[in-house]
């Protein structure tokens, strides 16, 4: 079942063209990983995925819902309202966690259930609760931020994403502030979600992260998709040359 389309997708800030027709689908349960040297556009995509930043043309479909549909070759978006209402098909999980620093870990994942989706604060709780146990941290309800090593914070902020039931789980450069244990931390995590079926797309730095636990991945160069395909065919052997170039120099 197709989770996610994203077709001729282009966006620009002033002159500068950061996306120039980026087209990919993915399936349920299926984890993407976007890979690219610095600049090339992979967390522009992502915003414009997220409904943090709107593209100038192309289409964008989540979950079988055209959230943003093309018409005269400009994208077009429902009114703010209905699309905040729709993108909740989307989680993000941000590299610098945003978790609230005077709310508990348990708080920090209720709060978006209630507020947004009216859910009833003991059931939210509940859920929190349980989807805390999923991330490793059900002994870690009480605690605040400042108590939390990065790896957990940022446990927290997958966990606050699942919360919302999302169709698809956004991650962006998740591992990039860690160091090493406790980034195998939070990989060990996304492993676990995948095991369950969550449907996940990781801009990531971590390419023996990708080429492991992704299924498909998407090397995006100067706002183009040069190759992409099954994970670890692209990363252990690129048919394209800058593909190449760039899998060689990171490994140096």
């Amino acid at each position: 079942m197709e989770i996610l389309n994203v077709n001729n997708l282009n966006k620009s800030f002033g002159e500068l063209h950061v996306l120039k027709g980026v087209s990919f689908t993915m399936n349920k349960g299926e984890v993407t990983a976007v890979i690219g040297s610095s600049g090339g556009g992979k967390t522009t995509l992502l915003r414009c995925l997220t409904f943090l930043e709107k593209a100038d043309s192309g289409s964008v479909t989540i979950d079988g819902d055209q959230i943003v549909r093309e018409e005269n070759g400009v994208s077009v978006y429902p009114k703010d309202e209905e699309l905040r209402r729709r993108a909740l098909k989307v989680g993000l999980v941000f590299q610098d966690y945003n978790l609230f620093p005077h709310k508990t870990v348990l708080q920090n994942c209720a709060l978006a259930p209630v507020t947004v989706l009216k859910a009833d604060k003991q059931a939210a709780a509940a859920a929190a609760e349980a989807t805390l146990k999923r991330v490793g941290l059900g002994d870690k309800l009480d605690a605040y931020p400042y108590q939390l090593s990065g790896g957990q914070k940022q446990r927290v902020a997958i966990a606050r994403a699942l919360c919302m039931n999302p169709s698809l789980l956004c991650f962006d450069e998740p591992t990039s502030a860690l160091d090493p244990e406790l980034t195998a931390e939070v990989l060990k995590v996304i492993r676990t979600l995948k095991e369950q079926g969550v449907t996940m797309l990781i801009v990531t730095h971590e390419i023996n992260f990708a080429k492991e636990v992704a299924d498909t991945a998407v090397f995006l160069e100067k706002g183009v998709i040069l190759e992409s395909g099954n994970a670890r065919e692209l990363i252990e052997s690129p048919k394209n040359e800058r593909t190449k170039e760039f899998l060689r120099k990171i490994s140096e």
